[in-house]
């Protein structure tokens, strides 16, 4: 029985989708994330339709050097279908042919009245979920590219609105890997008398530089090789973080606080 419901739901998807595509005011938006290499990391598929949907299906190819998908779930949009019982079809791939990418095709009912995907701006539809690579570089961003060439046949990149298929305007998705910080940072006051401090710490990756800063005031800019420095503080301030950069005109970053 199992299998035979498997059946009829892909053959209705198929039939959903098999009318001419018509092109219309339909977005497909996936989300830009960052994240520290080796941690999971978490992209939207946001839907944005100007007419009622019944259904879609998408494609998004990945660089499996750096991501490996690990689990695809419906979004709250989706969840919201059926009275909140979700989706009756939402059929996954991980692994499709013409890959690395992932698959994702939804219908929303499969009986009269049919449920429908209301017109609105920005549906959380879908959750896709990586595991990114150690070996990443921090600093780096690698693509989430939307593809109808993926799976055997390949799924479209559509919506499907009483039968006919609109080819959504697509906004490609990115993963940036962040520049971990620096950690185990102390400070210690060594002469009360003009107020100087040791600060230490220990290196996370490896920096262009590394700014040393009093609040909002930066105190002295060192090497990315650096792990101590000793700054004096004017009386009555208080620093509280420590910055640094890596390379590139705008690079991810992060930032360590403690006292000085």
């Amino acid at each position: 029985m199992r299998q035979r419901t498997a059946m009829i739901c892909i053959c209705l998807l198929f039939a959903m989708f098999a009318a001419p595509p018509v092109f219309g005011q339909m977005i497909l938006t996936f989300t830009d994330e960052a994240t520290l290499a080796g941690n999971s990391v978490t992209i939207s598929a946001l839907i944005n339709n100007d007419q009622p949907i019944n259904g879609f299906s998408f494609g998004l190819r990945h660089d499996s050097a750096v991501l490996t998908p690990s689990a695809i779930d419906e979004g709250p949009a989706l969840l919201a279908t059926n009275n909140g019982a979700g989706s009756a079809f939402f059929n996954i791939n991980l692994n499709p042919a013409n890959g690395p990418g992932v698959v994702v095709a939804a219908v929303f009912s499969l009986a009269t009245p049919l449920d429908v995907l209301a017109v609105g701006p920005t549906h959380d539809a879908v959750a896709l979920t990586y595991t990114t690579s150690m070996s990443a570089n921090p600093g780096s961003t690698t693509a989430l590219t939307p593809a109808a060439d993926l799976g055997s046949p390949p799924a479209a990149i559509v919506y499907s609105v009483a039968g006919v298929s609109f080819i959504p305007t697509t906004n490609a998705g990115s993963v940036s890997f962040l520049v971990p910080p620096p950690t185990n940072v102390t400070c210690t006051l060594t002469d009360q008398c003009t107020c100087t401090f040791d600060i230490s710490w220990t290196n996370g990756a490896s920096y262009s530089t590394i700014e040393v800063r009093r609040g909002a005031t930066l105190v002295s800019t060192l090497t990315g090789t650096a792990t101590s420095t000793t700054p004096r503080r004017t009386r009555g301030l208080t620093c509280r973080t420590l910055t640094w950069r890596s390379t590139g005109t705008t690079p991810p970053r992060a930032a360590s606080r403690g006292p000085f």
